[in-house]
């Protein structure tokens, strides 16, 4: 279901679907006119499409689950840092018997631990998820557009 909406201003971040192309494009919003959207590529390339050929607009959003991500990081980093850790530090000591190799085992746990717990963090924190919603572009192709729009490309 499209929300009404106007146009996103220059800048959103925008995910267009084409007519004839399988992806859709993802880039920030450069201009809209009554019949062609120009938009600027991940990559940094123009981008103009014919308003008959895009078949649906969305408008993307940051997400504010940064913390909850980081925390799922912090968690996961830390469970495999434990294993991996207790692992390597029983391989270690194991030249020097079975209570040389659990202590190794046992620190090397609880480094590998503490080293993948903020790895872990500070990934999960890079995270930021985009919620992207339906809009629906102004000035519609048929409609007269409001003032002037000049678009001049070299």
């Amino acid at each position: 279901m499209a929300v009404r909406a106007q146009t996103p201003a220059p800048g959103s971040l925008v995910r267009l679907s084409i007519d004839g192309e399988r992806r859709a494009q993802k880039g920030h919003l450069t201009l809209v006119t009554a019949d062609s959207v120009f938009m600027t590529a991940r990559e940094g390339n123009s981008l103009r499409y014919a308003r008959a050929r895009v078949r649906r607009v969305e408008l993307g959003t940051k997400g504010d689950e940064e913390g909850e991500y980081a925390f799922l990081g912090f968690l996961g980093g830390g469970a495999i840092g434990i294993g991996a850790g207790a692992a390597l530090g029983a391989a270690v000591g194991s030249a020097g018997g079975k209570s040389a190799r659990v202590a190794a085992g046992v620190g090397g746990g609880i480094i590998g631990g503490l080293l993948g717990a903020f790895f872990g963090s500070e990934l999960g924190s890079a995270i930021t998820p985009v919620h992207w919603r339906d809009v629906e572009l102004e000035p519609r192709v048929g409609s007269r557009a409001r003032g002037l729009t000049m678009h001049i490309a070299f």
